[in-house]
């Protein structure tokens, strides 16, 4: 673990490529149906040829991806505001991945909310904290914000592999790293245990949707940036052809017995080619649908499939439907906003990067404050 303070270089790496050249650990045997699905899942970001080691490297060997030289200009120091940004690694038996961890101004050592924020296909962490200023919005609200980061040796497009079963568990892959990665931030630093969070842009909102489903009694409520249902592939270029019924038992079997409503924010781009709206809505379905069943066992409309309120706003250039859900007690449970003319990115970035749009409400601020207002009942 070192302090920070210098820049901190990222490779800009511009890929494209399909899951047969992820080589996850905890990847199940191959088959036909999954692999096909899998070949357009690995939410292409940018256009390119895919880059990185072949299939016959191991994951967990890889040499630091972001070497420290100043290759794009980025510089962690300013991404970071008037904190500490710690560079560290998890290695423990579910998995190794690198991490960032960010300190708010003022940290004392009381305990903290904690949002685990997922950047997407040919992102890293520093990339995706630089876009998104998340790290200077924790200075104000006083949070800790964690940034796991994907190894070309699991993804040859730096994608989280969220659609894989190997990957969707508790035990083992990338959904039990970040948890685990969650474990030991709280070993050194004081968390609240009801206020933590997850969030992610694109393969991270992804994973995002999977620890909501895999890990609800850790994550307390979850947010989505042009993300894909729990195992919902394709997802990238269209959406599921399974209905959103059926997609719902998944999150409800894999909840098993911590069943229970988690919360969801939701942004999806009416112009995302990469992962269409019909994604977005599906999500939204699914989870609509899900909690449904798992507030009282039953699928009685306990929790109504329909919004009970929605509104028509703008912000910054783009225009925006929000559609809030609420749950059997009439709380807010799921807001989703529609934003018109947004393409596959961030909206409401600090800087104009790769796969950020500084126009249009900001997921930021917005997914911030949702999660805040719901931590662990």
């Amino acid at each position: 673990m070192r302090d920070v303070s210098a820049r901190f270089g990222v490779a800009t790496l511009v890929v494209w490529t399909g899951c047969s050249t992820s080589t996850g650990t905890f990847d199940s045997p191959s088959d036909p149906i999954l692999d096909a699905a899998a070949e357009v899942s690995t939410d292409a970001m940018a256009d390119g040829e895919a880059v990185g080691p072949g299939d016959a490297e191991t994951e967990g060997s890889a040499t630091d991806v972001y070497p420290d030289m100043d290759n794009d200009g980025m510089d962690l120091e300013a991404a970071a505001g008037d904190g500490t940004l710690l560079e560290r690694s998890y290695v423990g038996p579910e998995g190794t991945r690198d991490y960032l961890l960010y300190e708010p101004a003022g940290y004392d050592g009381t305990p903290r909310a904690l949002v685990v924020a997922l950047h997407g296909c040919s992102q890293s962490a520093s990339h995706f904290a630089t876009a998104s200023g998340y790290n200077r919005l924790a200075d104000q609200h006083g949070f800790i914000v964690v940034w796991p980061e994907q190894s070309l040796l699991a993804n040859t497009a730096l994608c989280w592999n969220w659609f894989l079963p190997g990957h969707q568990r508790r035990d083992v892959g990338e959904a039990a790293v970040i948890a685990a990665i969650v474990g030991e931030v709280g070993k050194t630093h004081a968390l609240d245990p009801k206020r933590i969070h997850a969030v992610g842009m694109s393969a991270g909102a992804a994973m995002a949707v999977v620890l909501g489903a895999v890990f609800p009694d850790v994550f307390a409520s979850i947010g989505s940036v042009e993300g894909c249902p729990f195992q919902g592939t394709p997802c990238v270029g269209s959406a599921s052809v399974l209905p959103a019924a059926t997609l719902a038992t998944y999150v409800v079997s894999a909840m098993g017995a911590r069943t229970r409503p988690v919360p969801l924010f939701a942004i999806q781009g009416s112009l995302d080619i990469n992962v269409p709206p019909a994604n977005g809505d599906l999500l939204v379905k699914q989870w609509v649908l899900a909690a449904d069943v798992v507030d009282d066992n039953l699928s009685n409309q306990s929790i109504s499939s329909f919004p009970h309120h929605v509104s028509d706003d703008s912000a910054h250039g783009y225009s925006f439907r929000r559609s809030v859900y609420v749950d059997g007690a009439g709380k807010d449970f799921i807001e989703y906003l529609e934003v018109k003319g947004l393409g596959h990115a961030w909206p409401g970035a600090s800087v104009s990067l790769a796969f950020s749009d500084t126009q249009g409400p900001s997921a930021t601020e917005g997914s911030w404050h949702f999660l805040e207002a719901h931590p662990m009942p």
